[in-house]
Parts: structure tokens; C-alpha cells; sequence
């Protein structure tokens, strides 16, 4: 028998096996022995190493898994990285053991080991054909290389993947026996485990909380890890519905506000109250509801419930609307009753300081009413007196905003000050020329984007249009129309987010001209015009009494009037009825007592007056309503020259 080793069959060795040898060598050192217990497998199915994980010297039971491909060398792709085609089969191996698994790609050449994720392949194979599946092979491309800073994201993903499987077998194992069938149990995208129950449970213990303290947004994206298909209490679709309100939802607000209705009897009076509110506005808002029934919902609002208060405070609101149609720009019955609601409510701030608030607001409006009429006349002093008391207003509002740590109102109270504080610049600008205060301005802007800036973090739409249109009107007055048609953008933005017919409108008013800066600046505008048409008008006339002057036209036989406040025309008798039109008496008695006054005296007529009704000259300048009674003059004048009735002078 040969024993000569080099004569006889022996197993060949290959470069594969080496490689194999290479790479796991190369492998095992990388893991700290602290973290990582390596178990390398006899029997190679497609999992090279099944790795579990400790933690402060304890075994945790969570692991990883590790299939290793290695080669000599290969060419780099244009992107970096390594390509290895990989079997279906083994894919859908490692999948199927239900713990985090790796490739590993061990390259001689270079003397170093990558590694991807299958769970990002396998998000990487859905997203370029669904029917992955149906392949014999894929490619997956090496970018990562494996060092201690990757083993750390490895390991980390490795515990909380852990913790989550421990979490949903021990929901699984508490509630196998009394979970109901319409309950589900939630695993969120990084991995968090709870229960519709859990999730509810919160809601309606916590929910009413944080909606005092206006965390709308909190509240929504915790309802929005629970499932749909599960029956909620009557108090959870009341937060929600809350909750949608406030953010603008309104879509979404009455559909949970409706299935806390159906449930009314079952929540308490106070609650109750805000129910049939919320729900009875979202109504009329979609025409669901006439008024009549809209007001007699209201009328059964309990008695003892909190939102008597706020809606008393949005009654007396309308009374401040009769400062527009009174003389003296003043709402007695609204003043009194402001005043009273802010006595009896002093220990409520959510009642007494909206109440300050919109009594500050009121006192906004009516100087701003007051400016233009009282600068007119040198009433400087007044102006500057009131304005700075309003001021004080509203900073002792913001002071006791702080003491009541109320966030909400004090953003609401700088809003609406700031508001004040911008008309006011603008008006002064306006009426007086005065040159604008760029660095209040510039004050007023940073704090009102803040401001904006805290509506959007807690959710409510309806004051993030509010910040956003104070923005606006001072851009409009800094006349800044780049920035002017940036926040109108951004309003635009709202309209196609939340399909609501109450935002829309105030948008599309606003949009219009619905500031009273713009205001200003189409009067402004129309002054100036207005202004070019009555010189213009005026020379021309100027020019046909120079006309008339040179050639000393004339008539033979003819009757004088007085046309105020031009000066006084010949009318040839034979063109009365010619003249009864052009300043467009109609009134068949007016023109016989005319015809009679014609031979008598020399009648006088107001062409300010648009129809003439009576002969004589009425208010005098007073009937002056602006271009229009010019521009009725201006066509009198024309009209007479045309028609050949010329000035004359009588004495």
C-alpha cells in the first residue's frame, strides 16, 4: 500500500474554502465579546452566525443573524460599491427567522468586510417590483464597511428590535383571552407596541388636560396610532373631535363630534355644553342646520356648563359693532356690559382676560376710527394720550397672561396689539405723511412670526391665519410686495390643506383687499387719480371759457340761469327742453314752475346734484359727495358748450 502523501486521492483544498476561512476569521474578532455571543452554524442553511446580545454581563435572549459571502476581489461600481448577486431562496431564509439579519461581504484585495441590512433590501426589491419573489437571484449592493462604529448601530437595533418582540408576546399572552374582536394591537414604525385599550385609556384620562392646555397636535398623533376599526367612548370621540376642531379639521371634527352626540346623555353637563357648541357650529358651517335650529341647540346648553361664559362674551362682542354707526364712535350697552362680565369673572382668567382682551380691542377700533377726523383738526394731543393708554392696556394684560402662565392668551393679546400698533403707523403715514417707524416695525415682525410660529406647533389654524394676516398688513405697509404676495401664498396653502368654507372665506377676503392697510393704499391710490381727473377736468374747463371769451359769443334771444357753483349761461328759448336734459330734470311740474321762474327771475341750480329735483341752490357746497358731483358739473359745463349755451355775466 503507497503511503506517499503526494501520490495518493486526497480532499482538495480550494481558494474558496480559504476565502470562507479568511472571512470568518476576520469576522469573529470585530465583536466584543462584552456585547456579543457568536455561534457560528455546523449546518449551513443560510445563516452563517446567529448572534445574540448582552447587556451590563446579562444574557438577553435577543440576537441577530449573519450570512458571510467573501471573493478575491471585484470591480468597484460607479456609485462605490460592491455588487454580489444573492439567492432568492436565502433571502427569504433569513427572513423567516424573524430577528434582525445581515449580509456580510468579505473582499481579500482590499482586506475588509461590508455589510447591509436585509430589511432595507428587502424595502429596496418592493420598491422596484413588488414581484421580487418570482426572481431566482437579486443583486444587493455593499456601501457600509463593518467596523466598531457600525457593530454599535448593529447592536442597537438588535436591543430594540428585542424589546418590541418582548413587548407584542407579552400583549399577545395578556390579552389572548379577553381582547375584544374590534380591538387591535398597534406596532408602530419604530417598533412601539400598544393597545387600542392602552391607547384609549389615555385619551380619556389625560385628554381634557391637554386640551386646556391647547396641546391639540399631542392629542391627534396619539389618536392616530390607534386602529380605526374599534368602538370608542363617547368621551374619546369627544376629545378627538375637540382636537380636529382647533387644528382645523373640520371634516374630521364632526365626524367624532357626531358620534359623541348620538352618546350625550352619557357625558356631564359641563362637557355637554361644549359639546352642543362645537358640533352645532360645524353644523351651520356645512349647512346642515338652519339658524333656527342652530340657535335652538344653543338654548340647551346646560345651564352649569362653562361655556355660558365664553358664549355671553361673544354676545356682548356684537354689541361693540355700534361704535361704526355712532356719532361719537361709542357702544354704551357694550362698554357697560364688558366691564360687568370682567367684575363677576376676576377669579376666571380663561373668561376675564379674553374678556380684557377684546375691551382693549375695542378701544383699538374706535381711536383708529378717531385718527384721521381728529388729526384733521390738530387734535394731536387727544391721539397720542389715548394711544398710549391702549398700549397700557394690553402690557397689563400680557403681565397678568404671565402670572396666569397662559402662553395661549398672552400670544393672542401681543397679536392683537400689534395689530393696533400697525394701523396706527399706517394712518399716520397716510394722513399726515409721516415717515414710518421701520425699527417698531421690525420688532413688531420678529415677535409676530414667534408668535405664528407657537400657533403652528400647537395646531390652531384659525390663529395662524390671524398671525399671518398681521404680517400682512405690516408688509403691506412697509410696501414690501415680494414679501406682501409671500404670506398670501402661504394663506393660499391653507385653503388647499383644510377643505374648510369658513377658512376659505376669510382667506379670500383677506386675498381681496380685506386689510384696512390696503384700504389705505387703494384710497391713497384713488385719491391720487381722483385728484389728476378734477386737474385734468378743470383746465379743459378753463380752456372752454377762454374759448368763449375770444370769439364773445352770443344770443339775441335767450334766458339766464345760474348753474352753481360755475357762474350763470344764456339759454336760447327755443332749447329748453334741450337744457331740462342736460342737467336731467324729468319732473314734468319742476319744468313748468321752471318756465314760469324763467320770466321772472334768474333761477339757480346745483350742479353738485346729481338729479335736480327743486330749483335753488340746496346745501350749496355741502351737496359735494365727492367725484362724482364734479364730474356731474364737469358734464353740465361741457354740455352747455356744446349746445352753444355760453357764460354771460349779468353785471
Amino acid at each position: 500500500m503507497n503511503h506517499n502523501l503526494d501520490d495518493i486521492e486526497l480532499p482538495k483544498d480550494s481558494r474558496g474554502e480559504q476565502l470562507e476561512t479568511i472571512s470568518k476569521n476576520y469576522f469573529q474578532p470585530l465583536f466584543n465579546v462584552k456585547k456579543f455571543i457568536l455561534k457560528e452554524e455546523i449546518i449551513d442553511n443560510g445563516i452563517d452566525y446567529r448572534i445574540e446580545i448582552k447587556k451590563n454581563g446579562k444574557k438577553l435572549g435577543f440576537g441577530l443573524n449573519f450570512q458571510l459571502k467573501s471573493t478575491e476581489s471585484v470591480t468597484k461600481n460607479k456609485d462605490n460599491s460592491y455588487s454580489k448577486s444573492l439567492e432568492t431562496s436565502n433571502i427569504e431564509y433569513l427572513l423567516n427567522n424573524g430577528q434582525p439579519a445581515f449580509y456580510g461581504f468579505y473582499i481579500e484585495e482590499e482586506k475588509a468586510m461590508y455589510y447591509e441590512n436585509l430589511e432595507t433590501f428587502i424595502q429596496s426589491l418592493n420598491s422596484k417590483n413588488p414581484e421580487w419573489q418570482k426572481q431566482q437571484y437579486h443583486t444587493l449592493r455593499f456601501t457600509k464597511k463593518l467596523d466598531q462604529n457600525s457593530l454599535n448601530i448593529i447592536y442597537d437595533l438588535a436591543l430594540k428590535k428585542g424589546l418590541m418582540l418582548r413587548t407584542l408576546n407579552s400583549k399577545l399572552a395578556e390579552n389572548s383571552n379577553n381582547i375584544k374582536s374590534d380591538k387591535k394591537i398597534i406596532i408602530d414604525y419604530e417598533g412601539n407596541t400598544k393597545t387600542d385599550d392602552e391607547i384609549e385609556q389615555f385619551i380619556e384620562k389625560y385628554g381634557l388636560f391637554l386640551d386646556t392646555e391647547y396641546r391639540w397636535n399631542e392629542i391627534i398623533r396619539i389618536h392616530n396610532q390607534s386602529s380605526r376599526s374599534s368602538k370608542k367612548s363617547q368621551l374619546y370621540n369627544l376629545i378627538i373631535g375637540f382636537s380636529y376642531f382647533h387644528t382645523g379639521e373640520y371634516f374630521k371634527a364632526l365626524e367624532y363630534l357626531k358620534k359623541a352626540y348620538d352618546e350625550i346623555n352619557l357625558i356631564s353637563d359641563n362637557l355637554k355644553g361644549y359639546l352642543i357648541y362645537f358640533y352645532s357650529e360645524l353644523q351651520i358651517v356645512y349647512g346642515l342646520i338652519n339658524r333656527e335650529d342652530y340657535n335652538s341647540q344653543l338654548n340647551n346648553i346646560p345651564d352649569n356648563s362653562d361655556i355660558k361664559k365664553q358664549l355671553t362674551l361673544q354676545k356682548i362682542q356684537k354689541l361693540a359693532q355700534k361704535l361704526y354707526t355712532s356719532d361719537s364712535f361709542t357702544s354704551p350697552d357694550y362698554e357697560e356690559q364688558i366691564q360687568a362680565l370682567i367684575l363677576e369673572n376676576s377669579d376666571n382668567p380663561k373668561v376675564f382676560l379674553p374678556a380684557k382682551i377684546e375691551h382693549a380691542s375695542y378701544r383699538s377700533e374706535r381711536l383708529i376710527c378717531q385718527i384721521m377726523p381728529s388729526l384733521l383738526v390738530g387734535a394731536n394731543e387727544y391721539i397720542g394720550s389715548e394711544y398710549t393708554s391702549i398700549l397700557d392696556d394690553y402690557n397689563s394684560i400680557l403681565l397678568d397672561c404671565e402670572k396666569c402662565n397662559s402662553l395661549f392668551i398672552s400670544h393672542l393679546c401681543s397679536l392683537r396689539q400689534n395689530k393696533f400698533v400697525i394701523q396706527v403707523e399706517s394712518i399716520i403715514r397716510f394722513t399726515i405723511n409721516e415717515d414710518l417707524n421701520y425699527e417698531t416695525l421690525e420688532k413688531i415682525l420678529k415677535q409676530t412670526k414667534l408668535t405664528y410660529k407657537y400657533f403652528c406647533e400647537i395646531g390652531h389654524i384659525e390663529n395662524q391665519l390671524y398671525a399671518l394676516t398681521v404680517i400682512l398688513e405690516l408688509h403691506q405697509n412697509m410696501e414690501n410686495e415680494e414679501r406682501v404676495n409671500e404670506v398670501i401664498s402661504l394663506m393660499e396653502d391653507y385653503i388647499l390643506k383644510f377643505p374648510n368654507p369658513e377658512l376659505k372665506k376669510k382667506i379670500e377676503f383677506t386675498k381681496e383687499g380685506g386689510t384696512l392697510i390696503n384700504h389705505l393704499i387703494n384710497q391713497k391710490e384713488n385719491i391720487k387719480k381722483i385728484d389728476e381727473e378734477i386737474k385734468s377736468k378743470r383746465e379743459e374747463l378753463i380752456k372752454l371759457d377762454s374759448i368763449e371769451k375770444e370769439k364773445n359769443l352770443s344770443h339775441s334771444n335767450y334766458h339766464i340761469v345760474e348753474l352753481f357753483p360755475i357762474g350763470h349761461f344764456q339759454v336760447p328759448k327755443n332749447k329748453i327742453k334741450i337744457f331740462f336734459e342736460i342737467v336731467n330734470i324729468s319732473d314734468e311740474k319742476l319744468k313748468i314752475h321752471i318756465k314760469k321762474l324763467l320770466k321772472m327771475i334768474i333761477p339757480v341750480f346745483n350742479t353738485y346734484s346729481l338729479k335736480i329735483n327743486t330749483e335753488g341752490y340746496l346745501k350749496g357746497n355741502l351737496e359735494y359727495k365727492g367725484i362724482e358731483s364734479y364730474r356731474n358739473m364737469y358734464k353740465i359745463r361741457k354740455a352747455f358748450f356744446e349746445n352753444k349755451f355760453y357764460r354771460t355775466k349779468i353785471f
